[in-house]
């Protein structure tokens, strides 16, 4: 189900950073991907699924709730929080 190595990966990351899970995938699988990562003591910051209209089919996903849950403002070429700052350009 994950690559060789996603788990202990994600637990480092968690070490230092907010992680969010953000998928395409349907409730059901994102739901299981997300219980099979807690077993593993692995806690993301926000699970985000992205919620398609029926008879849709969009290329682009809103990203606007995560923007306001951990405090980004999106200024095109700059991702900007209270804690980090890098520019795209």
């Amino acid at each position: 189900m994950l690559r060789h190595g996603a788990v202990e990966g994600l637990k480092e990351i968690c070490k230092n950073f907010q992680v969010a899970l953000f998928s395409f995938l349907g409730e059901k699988t994102i739901k299981f991907i997300v219980e099979h990562l807690l077993t593993n003591d692995i806690v993301f910051d926000g699970v985000y699924t992205r919620v398609q209209a029926h008879g849709r089919t969009d290329e682009f996903a809103n990203y606007n709730q995560i923007y306001a849950d951990f405090d980004i403002v999106n200024n095109l070429d700059t991702l900007e929080t209270r804690y980090y700052n890098e520019s795209f350009s």
